[in-house]
């Protein structure tokens, strides 16, 4: 059975898939598995999967590397969902954050994210995690 649920200025969104990980890297893949897979299911295939897919990666590994100090790893949260004719995904953890400023200033990985997505966005207060968003148009034609 597939749950949905209204969104204004959606059609029918569906109820997002969330998944809380470790933030190492061997969580790393099965983030990508789940957001090619819920790519898949909306209906994506070849290029922009693999640009979902490299996108998802991105944003992990910079929670990964950069959200915790040393000792326990905290944990990343990837939700994803499709509404309006787009793939939405969100990769948020809740390590140290880091200045919204220095978001135009990023490295390779928001660069990379910003190249592959329809729309990103990327929020943090500086001291309580960091929020990555993007999405993807469904349709090839997009």
């Amino acid at each position: 059975m597939d749950e949905t649920h209204d969104t204004p200025g959606a059609q029918s969104a569906r109820i997002p898939v969330v998944l809380r990980m470790p933030a190492t890297a061997d969580s790393l893949t099965v983030a990508r598995q789940v957001a090619t897979g819920v790519a898949r299911a909306a209906g994506m295939a070849g290029e922009r999967v693999e640009d979902v897919k490299v996108a998802v990666t991105e944003a992990c590994t910079n929670a990964v590397r950069h959200a915790y100090g040393s000792g326990e790893p905290g944990s990343v949260t990837l939700a994803a969902w499709v509404a309006g004719g787009l793939l939405h995904l969100s990769i948020r953890d809740r390590g140290t954050g880091f200045s919204p400023e220095s978001a135009s200033q990023a490295g390779v990985g928001l660069l990379t994210i910003r190249a592959l997505a329809h729309e990103v966005g990327v929020r943090s207060d500086g001291v309580g995690g960091t929020e990555v968003t993007m999405s993807f148009p469904l349709s090839p034609d997009a």
